[in-house]
């Protein structure tokens, strides 16, 4: 008798069923088929199990098949239990691992990817003409500078509310790179060319509204949308091209206009002239072309060309000199095409990924989040006055107030303490960064996301369940020899 037979005494019984598919369904479900132990297999329990091609039923056949298969799998988790290997820690670090990621997951595929797609599909149709002021300001910096960035943007928004021009106020307020104004006229634009938080302020602007200052990676802005229009349709265009500056440009794009017009061919007519060695061993072809992506005049002058001319003459643009063949323009049969190509657009674009931070970030603006800046500021001022002393050696208070609340969920200033000890243990007070605290929140939110993501989706605990049950199954097979029962299930089709 091998190790399993000697734990664990196995009796399984089969029934009889409908001999048939045409007996009635609540029937056949209830139906008893099988027990493991004292737990009773019904018919229905027997065929939700089974995986199937999605909207196909099992045959009798196949479920004759299969029950032997699904009666050993419950035996094994019942032995699993009685064993106490569903509570064994590696197997319950291994199920909290896989929870963790697939919460993230969950929220991605079932919630934030529609959701986002809404936005950016109504987004799409549009383009959008802007001019903004950027006040530079470090991601670590002071709250001192942060509030002065604040203040000034204010201002200059107030002077251009009272008359002055948006040119003016971004000479005197945006700062500067290389002497040139970090702020200004921006080209059109539409969804997915620029930072996610500067797309959600415009796009919320009506045409002629300036907005309140707002951060980005880049610093402070203000922006005024100038324009709105229907979207452009994209052009999938080739080019021979040389470039601006050189003596011979115009002359080596004039010999190439004159050598088609005397019908050498496309490519030849590339290989030969274009200075575009990346689009030249491809047909010239530079993909396809719409506004946010290049200057404005290079897709200014794409978008009034003749599509039904063979090339154009040469045009001159700030790159240099072209010859533009237009191969496509980007049309759709009907508005599920157009909506497969604009989620591949979008699955492709700042405005969705595939990580946790993404996550993380988008439920702070879904859901209310709150932080207690009293209590905060609090425990800042302790940390600030103990100057080099390390953070674990600091009396911080243990209070227990609430500093930082997320949805029903709320983290004290207990619990930010206990994250510095751990992930800054050996850091001098006077390292403390704001930044902290923001990593703390997500830390909070990451260690309630299981709970929040099975509160949110119900069916989320049947996916944890299942995965627990298998690992459970797993570790069965690799520790114990198994005898598989023999199982008659000749009643099933009887």
């Amino acid at each position: 008798m091998n190790r399993l037979d000697k734990k664990f005494g196995l009796c399984l019984l089969i029934i009889s069923i409908c001999s048939t598919l045409t007996f009635s369904q609540s029937k056949n479900d209830k139906t008893v088929v099988g027990t493991v132990g004292n737990q009773k297999i019904t018919y229905g329990e027997l065929k939700s199990n089974m995986n199937t091609p999605q909207n196909t039923s099992p045959t009798l056949s196949e479920l004759e098949e299969f029950l032997p298969i699904y009666l050993e799998y419950k035996a094994k988790i019942q032995f699993a239990d009685r064993e106490g290997i569903t509570k064994d820690p590696q197997l319950l670090q291994e199920l909290h691992q896989y929870s963790k990621q697939a919460s993230y997951s969950h929220w991605l595929e079932n919630r934030i990817k529609e959701t986002e797609f809404e936005k950016y599909y109504d987004r799409a149709s549009v383009e959008l003409k802007s001019e903004h002021i950027l006040i530079a300001v470090n991601p670590n910096a002071s709250p001192e500078d942060t509030l002065d960035a604040y203040q000034k943007l204010i201002e200059a928004r107030n002077k251009f509310l009272n008359g002055t021009s948006f040119s003016e106020l971004d000479k005197q307020y945006s700062s500067k790179q290389g002497n040139r104004s970090m702020g200004g006229d921006l080209p059109w634009f539409s969804i997915g060319t620029t930072v996610k938080e500067f797309e959600d302020v415009i796009f919320s602007l009506n045409v002629g509204e300036v907005s309140m200052p707002f951060r980005t990676q880049f610093g402070f802005h203000i922006v005024h949308l100038q324009k709105k229009r229907s979207r452009t349709l994209s052009r999938e265009v080739s080019h021979i091209f040389t470039r601006a500056g050189a003596l011979e440009s115009k002359e080596k794009i004039e010999n190439a206009y004159s050598k088609l017009n005397q019908g050498t061919s496309w490519a030849e007519a590339v290989l030969q002239f274009s200075d575009d060695n990346l689009s030249a061993s491809n047909g010239g072809k530079i993909g396809w072309i719409n506004y946010g992506r290049y200057r404005n005049d290079f897709v200014d002058s794409v978008m009034a060309l003749d599509p039904a001319k063979e090339y154009s003459k040469p045009v001159l643009t700030s790159y240099g000199y072209h010859i533009f063949k237009i191969d496509s323009i980007r049309t759709y049969i009907n508005e599920e095409e157009k909506k497969q190509a604009y989620m591949k657009e979008f699955l492709d674009s700042p405005n969705f990924k595939k990580s946790n931070q993404f996550v993380i970030d988008w439920l702070k603006k879904e859901f209310k989040t709150n932080s207690n800046q009293s209590v905060l500021n609090s425990f800042v001022n302790i940390i600030s006055n103990a100057d080099t002393t390390s953070i674990k050696d600091i009396a911080l208070p243990k209070s227990g107030s609430s500093i930082f609340t997320f949805k029903n969920y709320s983290f004290t200033d207990t619990d930010y303490h206990n994250y510095l000890d751990k992930n800054y243990p050996n850091a001098s007070a006077r390292s403390y960064s704001a930044n902290w605290f923001i990593d703390f929140t997500t830390y909070a939110i990451d260690s309630v996301i299981v709970d929040l993501t099975v509160a949110e989706f119900p069916e989320f605990q049947e996916t944890l369940d299942n995965y627990k049950k298998g690992l459970a199954v797993y570790q069965v097979n690799d520790t114990y020899l198994w005898s598989a029962a023999t199982v008659d299930t000749t009643k099933l089709i009887e």
